[in-house]
Order: C-alpha cells, then sequence, then structure tokens
C-alpha cells in the first residue's frame, strides 16, 4: 500500500475512473458521493461497480455540505476534489442556489477541512467553463470570462483554491478540464449523441454551421493528470487538461504513418493534419488582401514562441509566417520574449527587437501570433502612435476587439465574423484562431488523445 486518497464525487464519470486507477495502483480510496435528483441513480450504480468491493476501497454515501470532513481528512495524503454540480444550461435561473452549494461552499467547507488537518496535496477539478466563449486557443494566463452561472461558481472554487494556498500554504492543484470523454461518461453527452447515431445509420444533429471546433480529452489522460497534479513535487497553481502541445503535430503524423503501415486509411487524422497545415496560408491571404499586398510592406510579429512561457519555437506558426512574409518581399521585425534569438538564427533577415514598442516602430501592419501576458496588456494606444498603419491581425483572438478599435486600430481577428464597421474579422467562416494544433479550445476532434497534463504551465510561472 502506498497511502491514502479522498476521492469525492466517486460515483461520477471521471470521479469512478480515478477510484480505479488509485486501487491498480495499490493506493487506499475512500470515496465520497451522494445520489441527488440531477444525476441519474442507475449511471452512479454502474460507476460504481467498477470498483465496489475491491479490497481498499471504502463508500462515504455523504454530501460534503454536512459530512464531517476532518476526521475523514486525518486518513488521508492527498484530496482529489471531482465533486460538483455539472451543466450549464441548468445553472440559471432558481437553479443557481443549487449551484452554489455544490461547487463553491462545499469546496470551501473541504479546503477548511484540509488546512487544519492539513493533507499533503488538494487536487481540484474545474472546467474551461471558466473562459467563457472561446474563439482561440487560451492558455492558463487568458481572460477568464465565464458565460455561465456554472462557470461562475467554478471560477470561484478555483479561486478559493488560490486563496487557501496563498493564506495558509494548502498545496493545491487545480485543473480545467476540456471535455472529457470515454467509457461511462453520461449518455447525452455530444460525443455518446455521435458515435450512437452513426452505429444506427442515424443522421447527425448538427447546430450552428458545424465548423466550430473543441478540444476532447480521454478520461486516461484526464485521470493520469490528477494523478501527476497530486504526486509532482512542483505543480502548484491552475493546469490546462487538453490535447494540445508541440507533441501533436508530430504524433499525428507518426499516428497517420502507423495507419498506412497496417493498410488503413485514418481519413479524419489525414482531415487535422490537413487543416493545421492550410490555417496559415488562408489567414495570411487574408491579411495580405486587407493590405493589398505584401510586398514591400513593414509588419510586426508580436510573439513568436509556440505558445507562452516557453523558447520552443518548434512548429510555431510563426515560421511560416515569417516564410510567407519574406518570399512576398515584406520587411519583417519581430518581438518575443524568449524566442526571439532562435527565429533570427534561422531568418536573419527579420529585426528583432528589445521591446513590443520598437518592433513596431514605422510598421504598416501588426501581427500578433503568441499571446504572451507582456504582449496582452500592452497599451494599444501607445502602440498606436509608433505605428505607421492601423491594421492589426489578432490570430490568436486574445485581444477585445472593440478596446483595440477604440486605440486606432482596424482590427482583424480570425472568425469572428466581419464587424459592423467592416474592421472584423476574417469573414464568417469558422475558423479557429491561427493554428497552435491541438491547443485547448481549437483542437479538433482527434479519439487518439496523448497525455499533456505534464505539458501544461501553471498560470503565473
Amino acid at each position: 500500500m502506498m497511502g491514502t486518497a479522498l476521492v469525492t464525487g466517486c460515483a461520477g464519470f471521471i470521479g469512478s475512473h480515478l477510484c480505479e486507477r488509485l486501487l491498480d495502483e495499490g493506493e487506499r480510496v475512500i470515496g465520497v458521493d451522494v445520489f441527488t435528483a440531477n444525476y441519474p441513480r442507475w449511471i452512479k450504480q454502474r460507476n460504481l461497480a467498477a470498483v465496489a468491493g475491491r479490497p481498499g476501497f471504502t463508500l462515504l454515501e455523504q454530501s460534503l455540505l454536512e459530512a464531517d470532513l476532518r476526521p475523514l481528512l486525518q486518513q488521508v495524503d492527498v484530496v482529489y476534489h471531482q465533486a460538483a454540480l455539472p451543466g450549464v444550461r441548468t445553472s440559471w435561473g432558481q437553479s443557481f442556489g443549487d449551484y452554489v452549494s455544490h461547487n463553491i461552499l462545499a469546496t470551501q467547507r473541504l479546503l477548511e477541512a484540509a488546512r487544519e488537518v492539513p493533507v499533503r496535496r488538494l487536487v481540484c477539478a474545474s472546467s474551461s467553463s471558466v473562459y467563457g466563449g472561446m474563439t482561440g486557443p487560451v492558455g492558463e494566463d487568458g481572460p477568464l470570462r465565464p458565460i455561465s452561472p456554472y462557470g461562475v461558481t467554478k471560477l470561484s472554487a478555483e479561486q478559493l483554491c488560490q486563496l487557501y494556498a496563498l493564506q495558509f500554504g494548502l498545496s493545491v492543484v487545480c485543473l480545467r478540464y476540456f471535455t472529457v470523454f470515454g467509457p461511462r461518461q453520461r449518455p447525452d453527452m455530444a460525443i455518446h449523441r455521435f458515435i450512437r447515431a452513426v452505429l444506427h445509420r442515424q443522421p447527425l444533429t448538427v447546430y450552428g454551421d458545424g465548423e466550430q471546433t473543441r478540444d476532447f480529452t480521454l478520461i486516461h489522460d484526464a485521470v493520469t493528470a490528477n494523478l501527476l497534479a497530486a504526486q509532482a513535487p512542483g505543480a502548484r497553481g491552475v493546469y490546462n487538461i487538453g490535447y494540445g502541445g508541440s507533441c501533436f503535430p508530430k504524433d499525428v503524423r507518426a499516428l497517420i504513418r502507423l495507419g498506412q503501415e497496417h493498410g488503413l486509411v485514418l481519413d479524419l487524422l489525414q482531415k487535422v493534419e490537413q487543416v493545421n497545415q492550410t490555417q496559415v496560408e488562408w489567414c495570411m491571404s487574408k491579411f495580405a488582401g486587407r493590405l493589398g499586398g505584401l510586398s514591400g510592406r513593414r509588419i510586426a510579429l508580436l510573439g513568436l514562441t509556440f505558445k507562452p512561457h516557453t523558447d520552443d519555437i518548434r512548429e510555431a506558426p510563426s515560421l511560416r509566417v515569417i516564410q510567407m512574409l519574406l518570399q512576398e518581399g515584406a520587411l519583417v521585425s519581430a518581438f518575443d520574449p524568449k524566442g526571439a534569438t532562435h527565429v533570427q538564427s534561422l531568418y536573419p533577415a527579420v529585426r528583432c527587437a528589445a521591446t513590443p514598442y520598437e518592433a513596431a516602430a514605422g510598421a504598416d501592419a501588426v501581427l500578433l501570433l503568441t499571446e504572451w501576458p507582456q504582449i496582452i496588456g500592452l497599451d494599444w494606444q501607445a502602440l498606436r502612435q509608433v505605428v505607421q498603419g492601423n491594421v492589426l491581425l489578432d490570430a490568436r483572438n486574445a485581444l477585445q476587439p472593440e478596446a483595440i478599435r477604440r486605440a486606432g486600430f482596424q482590427y482583424m481577428g480570425v472568425g469572428r465574423g466581419v464587424a459592423e464597421d467592416g474592421g472584423g474579422g476574417m469573414g464568417h467562416e469558422r475558423r479557429g484562431a491561427l493554428c497552435r494544433p491541438g491547443n485547448p479550445a481549437t483542437a479538433f476532434l482527434v479519439f487518439a488523445a496523448k497525455d499533456t497534463a505534464a505539458c501544461g504551465k501553471p498560470a503565473g510561472a
């Protein structure tokens, strides 16, 4: 036996898989859950069947709002807090009080008990709903704008965790899940509906224009993320749990080759690779059209790395953007806190500047390629004073369009539609933001998900 873990929400989709994995690895597990009307009892009973009766597993059918948590936590090393009241649509109206109780008050009671015992670490399940209506990929430092009461309660639970970590030194890690799927998933979720329709040769119900994309995470990877969050000595803060990472493009190519070796045509993965390859060209053609051509134009690039908080430029869209700009005769300047040296060694013609304002000086247009906090937080009115032109392409959809327009720029987003003043997006096609392929919120539907729990960066790191 290695230790004892407490899993709240143990009869849920993720919680039951987590209990099963912990038991497989020799842990003792205390599972806490309660049967409520919002989650069909038969589903929870089915989920518990995977662990019920196994040596080392104890089930406590209690609500976190009523349980005596302090003596319970004295028995455990790690708490995996998976319990929550799910659902975006049902969180509106009179139901909001239930969401506050289950998602905020229950979390606060657990944190109070954990800091008084204390436990070695508390891993708290959060949600991508804290980001709200995402139109492009977001990192952990991205803007938090929940657009549902459910998202508000999950963000509040996160902030409580960070508060207890700051004030009492409690070791807490929050994991933001991006559409977890797999066995024992609730049958009303999208993946089940799609597969059920395919198996029964029924038409798929498509909402909107059918071009919206989403990151999907295999349940095995979500569970692995929890274990890593509990075990890694330096883990702290908030992590996105999704399919993304710079490993994505090469892994897709490897899977396609593996299929070919076995005589399989993996149409889905080939489409993923095709879109990833054409996205940059599509964006740049729109950009060039807005400028009336690129030859002789001075273009300032803000951000060069694959994602913020790294010097990794492998698979970075900036490399193809630079190639296209130079081939078209553009003059390129750039700023990146960590990746500039690497890029300049590859493209000596690129003038790398020490500040964003220096990079943008005299530019005909500005292209935001990486959502570094120091770029997102720029004084855009001050930047407007140093540029020659006024076109700004936000290829990450990381900025607030109205704020950029007020600063005097013609704002171009990706897939945001055309604004009334003509300075909006790149048409009504629902394109994802300039692809960091597979990153949370813009990855294309891929079932062969890869564990990326250790690839993320904690907020504020």
